[in-house]
């Protein structure tokens, strides 16, 4: 019987195209099994990182990342050579398409969906596509700087000027997804319009909510810190997470840019806003009945969005 709440780690022994990759995951605190998954795929001088997570009840949220993550691999694999944006849209769709088959043929798996983010490199390029709130973050030189938006409800009230950043962080309704792998017949990937050029000890880590929404990103500099190995870095982010309660599954995936050039001095850093949304547009200032009413509009809005999601 398979364990269901282990996803088996990636730890190869070598780096591949100059590029060393590590991935782990933890079922946490308080779920009973790892709705998480993750994988690498290498094709050439290509090779692509991708992280889901799961939701959609007991069984479907453990399935839909698995059916996800297979799909996009699959993808990949079989036109490695393809232009890297349409890949990345293509390998997302694909796992749309593919998850919202399987909860067709398999009435308990209604409703079931995930998240993707995934990163593809090649050479000292590389491209980065989300659907959800699973995250990408470039560390260079200790530094975090984030790489993707979340696509939820609470983002878009922040983008809106209708909360502050800061009331983002533990907000109740921060799980309410705007789009999901699996949700809806077409999904509407983001892929970074022009690739990522990484430098020597660069690191791109991808990670699932359970990480990112207990550690700050701030936070995230001791752990990914220059000359640190890699495991042990991914395996101290974990282990943070889990220090705090870990109250959902959590995922660390990153790659490096491995050189033998010496690592680069960090000078100190005053931390970050705890929380990065994309620049609201400059409209005038609205009265806090304006805020209640637009707030309870977008709520309405993912309320009637979860119900058709579950109509289908």
């Amino acid at each position: 019987m398979t364990d269901r709440t282990v996803v088996p780690p990636i730890v190869p022994d070598e780096p591949y195209e100059g590029i060393r990759v590590v991935g782990r995951s933890d079922v946490g605190c308080v779920r009973e099994e790892n709705q998480d998954f993750m994988g690498w795929f290498q094709a050439g001088p290509r090779q692509l990182l991708v992280v889901c997570d799961g939701m959609g009840g007991h069984k479907g949220g453990y399935e839909a990342s698995r059916v996800a993550v297979a799909a996009i691999g699959q993808v990949f694999a079989e036109d490695p050579t393809r232009a890297p944006r349409e890949l990345l849209d293509a390998a997302i769709v694909s796992a749309n398409e593919r998850v919202r088959a399987s909860a067709a043929e398999n009435p308990e798996l209604r409703g079931m969906g995930s998240t993707a983010v995934a990163v593809l490199v090649e050479g000292v390029k590389c491209w980065i596509a989300h659907v959800g709130d699973s995250r990408a973050y470039l560390i260079r030189a200790g530094r975090p700087e984030r790489l993707t938006r979340d696509h939820t409800q609470v983002n878009r009230m922040v983008v809106a000027g209708l909360i502050e950043p800061h009331e983002a962080e533990d907000h109740p309704l921060g799980h309410i997804l705007d789009r999901s792998v699996g949700s809806s017949p077409q999904v509407e990937v983001e892929v970074a319009p022009e690739p990522l050029l990484l430098e020597p000890h660069d690191r791109v880590m991808l990670c699932s909510d359970g990480y990112c929404g207990v550690v700050r990103d701030h936070e995230m500099r001791p752990h990914f810190a220059p000359g640190r190995d890699l495991d042990e870095s991914v395996r101290a982010a974990i282990e943070l997470a889990l220090a705090r309660g870990a109250p959902d599954n959590t995922t660390v995936a990153a790659l490096l840019v491995v050189s033998e050039e010496p690592a680069p001095q960090v000078e100190p850093l005053s931390p970050p806003p705890p929380y990065e949304a994309e620049e609201p547009e400059h409209h005038s200032e609205m009265g806090p009945e304006v805020k209640a009413l637009l707030a309870a509009a977008v709520l309405l809005t993912a309320g009637i969005a979860w119900w058709a999601i579950g109509q289908v």
